[in-house]
């Protein structure tokens, strides 16, 4: 949709209809979702989003595109937590009682299936944008989806996957290397040694989780 930004009829801007800007916020959140998590900030947004612009939204257009980005059913269930969870000021403090064991089970929020609670609490444990344990997770369930009986075959694989990158990772993130291609049996040193450095939780996390394998 394009409008007349600027006095005049000069300059000219491009923005998304509400429809539009409704699924690029799904796809975003979505995006997160898949790869490492995402948190209630997002359920915030949608809530917000659709109190102010729900009842203009062209359901059927949405219903279609979202049917062909693969997103449906994850718009359903996000919708329904907006709504059933977040208008209940309440419900948060109810479902976060399941974060900690020692607590007991977490109490029922009204309103809620059984699955629903479970994505509330995993949404409330996800971090502002998702976890890396969770990055985790899903490359090693990737990885396993190759290997299911061989969790030795799991660590080598995923192990390579964390030292070696490929000519296209390479050239966007490391393009010294890329450029000076006698410097590239160096890399992974380099890669390893940055990661000592900038993020040791993050190794930390890596080894415990690769310990758990058996």
């Amino acid at each position: 949709e394009a409008s007349d930004a600027g006095r005049g009829g000069r300059g000219w801007e491009y923005r998304f209809s509400d429809d539009d800007f409704y699924l690029h916020l799904v796809s975003h959140a979505f995006k997160h979702y898949d790869a490492s998590g995402c948190g209630i900030r997002f359920l915030v947004d949608q809530l917000v989003f659709l109190r102010a612009r729900g009842k203009g939204l062209d359901r059927s257009y949405l219903a279609d595109e979202l049917s062909k980005l693969g997103l449906r059913d994850f718009e359903q269930w996000t919708r329904r937590l907006s709504f059933r969870a977040l208008e209940d000021p309440r419900a948060a403090c109810r479902c976060a009682q399941g974060r900690d064991a020692e607590r007991g089970p977490a109490q029922k929020t009204a309103g809620l299936s059984d699955a629903d609670q479970a994505r509330l609490l995993r949404l409330m444990n996800g971090g502002t944008y998702g976890t890396w344990q969770t990055v985790m997770e899903r490359r090693l369930e990737a990885i396993r989806a190759d290997s299911p009986n061989d969790d030795a075959d799991v660590k080598k694989r995923y192990v390579a996957s964390r030292v070696f990158v490929s000519e296209e990772q390479m050239q966007e993130a490391f393009p010294f290397f890329w450029r000076h291609a006698w410097m590239r049996p160096l890399l992974p040193l380099y890669r390893m040694g940055r990661g000592l450095v900038r993020n040791p939780k993050k190794i930390a996390c890596e080894i415990k989780a690769l310990r758990r394998l058996r």
